[in-house]
């Protein structure tokens, strides 16, 4: 039983390094650079962001007419630490700051509600985080009510709904845009303007201060699955995450660190797994099931009783999210069962009364397990929200562009949307974006598939190779884990362990061609999760073809490397 299509990489070299490198579409000549990175040669000047002269004289400005700035946030693990790093920086420069997050009721984006709610506390400037590059109407109103806005974005840009009152739009991907990375995050955005206005107005020796504000920065690059392959125009978010890991180590946010002791992570060993599922998701969980507050507080907190209480409070929120998560699934799941739309080339689901902020992770693992774009809409009153995760190779962007006027509004990238239209058009916007998933999407690229590095010998895993993968760190899209094929290996044990046997434990060995034989010394362990169905497929002395990655394992302090199987078929069977 072989469940995926496995697509190997085709074979340039001999030398795995290079062939990895190859693979990521990075010149091998490079290998150095990418391996070790510096923070100075690989960053982006923050002098070349769009507007951020303008900025740096509003805020001089602000400075000198002792103004209150308003910071309009997101609500998820992208726009909460960004304004998390503005909110340090303005105290920083003794500026008085008022944040607005909306609920996920409210919706994404700019609003009537938050910029009026802004004035009313005496702000006479916003700097959004993370959203506004579509908020055209908004940013006229706060314009009108006497209010300044300075955008700072990533999400796509629209042309005929740019901000064309804003004193200033900070977003690397604008028209004739000089910076080099157009692929930071919201946050990300936030932390280099505030690299930016530091050098400006402070000086270097001041530039101290942001570094150790990079433990947000690389948090939002991760949660908000940024590009990382580490080529010439999105190296800088490899180096972000790189640097950023390293003070998430050593934090001195008291919110973190509290966040660690609650959820019993050891800061010695955090790295994009650790942010992406078990940091971000506790930041994120406020903002899925009520209002993301908790977790801006926890970040700016400067009390440890204060920042203990919140970590806590975010831990129990979790749990609720995880809870509700998967009743939802549940339903979804029994939803595209019963009526086949699985057969779809694009799934649509709709509940009456699902979380708003539970519906983009649905969408997530349906896409996963379904190998389709998905659609998952919560229903309320006439109108439908929906989120969106698409597959590679078909944008849901460029999709919902071509179905505008079903919509009443839609933004995201091409991964990934969020999307509103009233309910009586929804038969339509089905049957229409249906017929272009059916044009674009081939019937192969709905099988799940793996994409192997290389085939590799199994004398060639040792340490001295795992410890140059742990270069290739950090992990994410563009640069996924290395990925190897073994074939022909021979199984020598064969068990389940965990919970209710839920995972695959062997041990394979490499067969001699001359005795047909295996020998110790080629012995490997193996561990595939949720993988223990196949305990009843394998026997002893059974032939195997397998594909996994190379993990270290620590048991009784004692290292050896282990093999994490992503999935196998038998040989000649």
């Amino acid at each position: 039983m072989q469940t995926k299509r496995w697509v190997i990489y085709p074979k340039k070299t001999e030398d795995i390094v290079d062939q990895l490198l190859i693979n990521r579409g990075i010149d091998p000549k490079q290998k150095d650079r990418f391996l070790n990175p510096d923070f100075y040669r690989d960053t982006c000047d923050a002098k070349k962001l769009p507007n951020i002269d303008t900025v740096v004289k509003c805020i001089k400005q602000a400075i000198y007419d002792k103004e209150k700035i308003g910071i309009f946030a997101d609500y998820d693990a992208d726009g909460v630490p960004g304004a998390a790093i503005l909110t340090k920086l303005f105290r920083l420069l003794k500026l008085r700051t008022e944040i607005y997050i909306p609920t996920r009721k409210e919706g994404y984006g700019l609003n009537e509600q938050g910029i009026r709610f802004l004035k009313e506390q005496g702000c006479s400037l916003i700097i959004t985080v993370d959203l506004g590059i579509v908020n055209d109407k908004e940013v006229k109103l706060a314009k009108d009510l006497g209010i300044d806005v300075i955008v700072t974005d990533h999400h796509e840009i629209q042309s005929n709904k740019l901000p064309k009152d804003a004193i200033a739009i900070v977003h690397p991907q604008l028209p004739k845009s000089k910076y080099q990375n157009p692929n930071l995050s919201g946050g990300a955005v936030a932390w280099k303007l505030a690299w930016g206005i530091l050098k400006e107005i402070k000086g270097e020796k001041y530039l101290t201060y942001a570094k150790w504000w990079l433990d947000l920065a690389a948090i939002t690059l991760v949660c908000d699955n940024m590009i990382v392959t580490g080529k010439k125009d999105n190296l800088e978010n490899r180096v972000l995450i790189k640097y950023g890991i390293n003070i998430l180590s050593k934090t001195k946010n008291i919110g973190l660190k509290k966040l660690y002791e609650i959820a019993s992570i050891d800061p010695k060993s955090i790295s994009t797994y650790t942010i992406g599922f078990q940091i971000g998701p506790r930041i994120n969980a406020p903002g899925r099931m009520n209002h993301a507050g908790p977790s801006y507080y926890l970040l700016i907190s400067e009390d440890k009783k204060e920042a203990k209480e919140i970590a806590e409070q975010l831990d129990v929120i979790n749990k609720q999210r995880q809870k509700e998560l998967d009743e939802i699934l549940k339903q979804a799941q029994n939803k595209v069962k019963t009526e086949k739309l699985d057969k779809k080339k694009i799934i649509l689901v709709v509940g009456k009364n699902w979380l708003s902020g539970i519906v983009g992770l649905i969408a997530g693992k349906l896409m996963e397990r379904y190998c389709r774009p998905v659609i998952v809409f919560r229903q309320d009153g006439e109108n439908l929200h929906g989120s969106a995760r698409s597959i590679s190779g078909f944008d849901i962007m460029k999709a919902l562009k071509k179905c505008e006027k079903y919509l009443v509004g839609f933004g995201g990238h091409k991964a990934a949307a969020g999307l509103t239209l009233e309910k009586k058009n929804f038969s339509k916007f089905y049957d229409q974006i249906e017929k272009i998933a059916q044009k674009k999407i081939k019937d192969e690229d709905l099988i799940p598939k793996i994409k192997i590095d290389t085939e590799i010998d199994s004398k060639k895993i040792n340490f001295k190779l795992f410890n140059i993968l742990r270069k290739f760190e950090p992990f994410g899209i563009g640069n996924p884990r290395p990925v190897f094929l073994m074939k022909n290996m021979k199984v020598t044990s064969v068990r389940c362990v965990g919970k209710d046997d839920k995972h695959l434990k062997m041990k394979v060995s490499t067969i001699s061609k001359e005795s047909n034989v295996s020998t110790a010394t080629s012995c490997l362990d193996v561990i595939g999760f949720g993988m223990g169905e196949w305990k009843n497929k394998l026997k002893i002395e059974d032939k195997i073809d397998i594909v996994f990655t190379i993990d270290e394992n620590i048991w009784n302090g004692r290292r050896s490397l282990q093999l994490k199987l992503l999935d196998l078929k038998k040989v000649n069977c």
